[in-house]
């Protein structure tokens, strides 16, 4: 399998995808930075560096989409894959460095995103604020959200032998996957009370009374909303990237890690059953 990471690495410094995809991240990282000065400095925002630096968790997603696809997908059309099979790899191999060079890949653009916020980001907004064991938690669960993004567009694009086709689901699955995760977090951050202002009859002052918001979920319901919200990965993008607050850091990894090993596990499994013509 050492093999063909290398084949799959000698490809990427080659990669006009790869680079695109690399280059796109640098800027969105620098935009990220100059909208957050611009509203620090025009509306007098309280921002830190600290609530930029995991920005990349916001993009990542449909970045690898379209790399995990189209990276995997040049194999199909080129024949590379079938040749890989002929030459005596075995197909757990294949599949296994497919997903690493993807993970690979995926962390240098993020990596590279990172570095532009650090070297815009630093002398505008100053250093870190967060605790160490806090950065590291972060660090984790980026990385294990990147490892679950790529295990399920490793698998779309492996067991899908049309590019074309696995590109859009790999977008599209993005897409349901944001829609959902802005549609718990919407339910799930409404407040319990919203604060009205009645006047007295009596003095004709001005009094402040709560009303009760029918669209707060509570109980059960709530908890079922959050644990969901957890587990999509766009919901865990969403809380890295500091767009919505964090539940729990462990939480998120473990959600991860069992998604990871669920895409992973079936799409080997699958994989080696497949017919490749």
């Amino acid at each position: 399998m050492s093999k063909l990471i290398c084949a799959d690495f000698l490809r990427l410094r080659k990669s006009r995808l790869f680079w695109a995809c690399f280059i796109v991240m640098m800027v969105i990282g620098g935009v990220y930075v100059f909208s957050f000065y611009n509203d620090m400095i025009k509306y007098d925002a309280d921002v830190e560096f600290d609530d930029i630096l995991f920005c990349f968790a916001f993009a990542v997603g449909f970045v690898s989409s379209v790399f995990c696809s189209l990276f995997i997908g040049t194999e199909y059309s080129d024949r590379t894959l079938h040749n890989k099979l002929i030459v005596g790899h075995s197909r757990t191999a294949i599949y296994f460095s497919a997903l690493i060079s993807n993970i690979t890949a995926t962390v240098a653009v993020c990596l590279a995103c990172v570095a532009v916020v650090c070297i815009f980001g630093i002398p505008m907004f100053g250093g870190l604020h967060m605790s160490a064991l806090n950065m590291w938690q972060l660090i984790l669960s980026s990385f294990l959200l990147i490892t679950v993004y790529c295990s399920v567009f490793t698998l779309v694009a492996m067991l899908c032998s049309n590019r074309a086709l696995s590109s859009v689901i790999c977008i599209l699955s993005v897409v349901v996957m944001f829609i959902a995760a802005l549609q718990l977090y919407n339910r799930i951050s409404a407040p319990e009370y919203y604060e009205g202002v009645v006047y007295s009859t009596d003095s004709g002052l001005m009094e402040s009374e709560r009303i009760d918001n029918p669209r707060y979920i509570s109980g059960a319901v709530r908890t079922v909303y959050e644990t969901v919200f957890d587990f999509l990965p766009t919901g865990q993008a969403s809380q890295i990237a500091g767009m919505a607050q964090m539940s729990n850091p462990m939480r998120l990894s473990l959600f991860s890690f069992i998604v990871t090993v669920i895409f992973t596990v079936c799409g080997a499994a699958v994989f080696y059953r497949k017919d490749i013509k």
